[in-house]
């Protein structure tokens, strides 16, 4: 299939101009940026009569007066973020140098050469297109259009929304992050990052008598993402490290160089080095200890699983003699080997009663050693705020035994809709355009429709949003007919939105 040949051709020609499909000659600017200055073009070139305001956030308000014969419609909230989060290979963070591109079949599109996630892509369009429409083919009652920010992995903008800034009246939202077709997102869970820190002094090693140096990586982890694959008990390789050297640290010195490992916040870290002295004395010892603990933590993992896969194939372990390094005394080391096996991995809370909330799951993220701190990250995630919050208390109390706790980025569970009203109008149109029955869940990514609509205490959220396979940031696709299928929906939505008030 040839791009050319795609529906709506009204979207794709969007994507086209927006993202590219060429990088020869496209400026690099900002995306916000280009996404401001195409409307605002589009605006005085067509007189739209589009109102175009932006915060210091970043975030983009623009609202489009009803068509002829719907000015008594009310009026919908349509919403998606576009994303500045860096990619590990880009360090180009805010810049846009991309191309769409189509797989030989034309059953997938991913974005190359952009940090933006593929599901804010669909609906940066969608909504542009409805914004941008001259055709007469969307009929609409008052459009309320909101671009907001995501960056590194953080919805900044949601969640320093000011509802009193664009004057939002919509009682509808209606996003576009679900990641499968045939279903509803209405609630999902709620999450927060915490950062562990103190400040660290390397010394030389020959300050602690004679050491011998070496180097741990742990490496082949499946990996996966809080939210959707936290329970299914693969390993982080931060605790594995933090579990290897804890065995040598009941009974000998360890005196950590450095260690490193994870990325973002959402994923299981796949991978970690960490550098360590012991005394010559202890090593022989020490390292006897510390094979025995890979050949269980191996053992542990190669098992098969309740869903009949190995949990860890791949897995590898590698111990390795180094070069000396300046180390940290073996009071700093064993805190931070103490704080790292401290903090929870996995799905830490279940209910007895099915389908209640009150799942609780926790991500040991991240360790970074900088110039005089080492920090240490996690996030939790949990459908249930009162349980969230409880759970988020313990996690600072790390505080008491001497470490710095930030956490200043939390989400709130957003809780469902009720049955009926927007729910109802929305699922049935889902339906119809698919012939069979759409799926209503809560959600453990798509959390910004939540954090928006708590702002506004009478709107109903939801998110719809086309189909994605791959684990971001590398082979993230998304459906190509889904496009069609969202629009259609949404299309429907808007023409119909007057019987919801009715």
């Amino acid at each position: 299939m040839k791009y050319q040949d795609l529906t709506p051709s009204s979207v794709w020609a969007i994507f086209e101009e927006i993202y590219g499909r060429h990088q020869k000659n496209r400026p690099v600017i900002p995306i916000h940026q280009r996404i401001k200055r195409w409307i605002v073009k589009k605006n005085q070139k067509y007189h739209l009569n589009l109102q175009i305001s932006e915060d210091s956030f970043g975030n983009i308000f623009i609202t489009k007066p009803a068509t002829p014969g719907f000015e008594r419609y009310p009026p919908i909230l349509l919403q998606a973020h576009y994303d500045l989060a860096t990619t590990p290979s880009n360090s180009t963070q805010e810049m846009l140098t991309s191309t769409i591109h189509l797989d030989p079949p034309g059953t997938w599109f991913e974005i190359i050469g952009t940090p933006l996630l593929d599901d804010s892509v669909v609906g940066v369009g969608l909504i542009l297109t409805v914004l941008t429409d001259k055709s007469g083919n969307l009929q609409h009652g008052p459009i309320e259009a909101l671009f907001t920010v995501k960056k590194n992995g953080q919805f900044i903008g949601a969640i320093n929304l000011d509802p009193t800034f664009f004057n939002i009246q919509s009682h509808f939202l209606l996003n576009f992050d679900a990641v499968d077709i045939a279903s509803i997102i209405n609630g999902a869970a709620g999450c927060s990052e915490f950062v562990f820190w103190k400040s660290i002094k390397h010394s030389a090693p020959s300050l602690f008598g004679s050491l011998n140096f070496y180097h741990i990586q742990v490496s082949g982890l499946q990996g996966g993402e809080l939210g959707s694959e936290i329970h299914f008990f693969r390993a982080n390789a931060l605790k594995i490290i933090a579990r290897c050297l804890i065995s040598i640290n009941s009974e000998y010195s360890v005196y950590i160089g450095n260690w490193k490992g994870g990325e973002s916040y959402r994923f299981i870290p796949q991978s970690s080095d960490v550098w360590f002295a012991l005394l010559s004395t202890d090593a022989p010892n020490a390292i006897e200890i510390l094979h025995d603990e890979i050949r269980r933590i191996i053992r542990k993992f190669k098992r098969f699983s309740e869903y009949g896969q190995s949990l860890e194939p791949d897995l590898q372990i590698i111990v390795e003699e180094s070069k000396s390094f300046h180390v940290l005394d073996a009071t700093q080391s064993a805190e931070i080997l103490s704080l790292a096996a401290w903090i929870p991995q996995g799905l830490i809370q279940k209910t007895a009663v099915e389908n209640e909330a009150g799942k609780i799951s926790n991500n040991f993220a991240r360790i970074r050693f900088l110039d005089n701190k080492v920090e240490l990250s996690c996030k939790s995630r949990g459908d249930n705020q009162s349980e969230l919050q409880a759970f988020n208390r313990t996690l600072s109390c790390a505080r008491y035994f001497g470490w710095n706790v930030i956490n200043d980025y939390n989400f709130p569970v957003w809780e469902p809709s009720p049955p009926g009203t927007f729910l109802h109008f929305v699922k049935h149109i889902y339906e119809d355009r698919l012939n069979h029955p759409v799926r209503v869940n809560r959600s453990y990514w798509v959390l910004e429709p939540g954090v928006i609509a708590q702002k506004f205490p009478h709107m109903q959220a939801l998110s719809i949003g086309p189909t994605e396979i791959g684990v971001y940031p590398s082979n993230y696709k998304v459906q190509v007919h889904d496009v069609q299928i969202l629009y259609d929906v949404m299309k429907s939505l808007l023409f119909t939105l007057k019987d919801l008030a009715e």
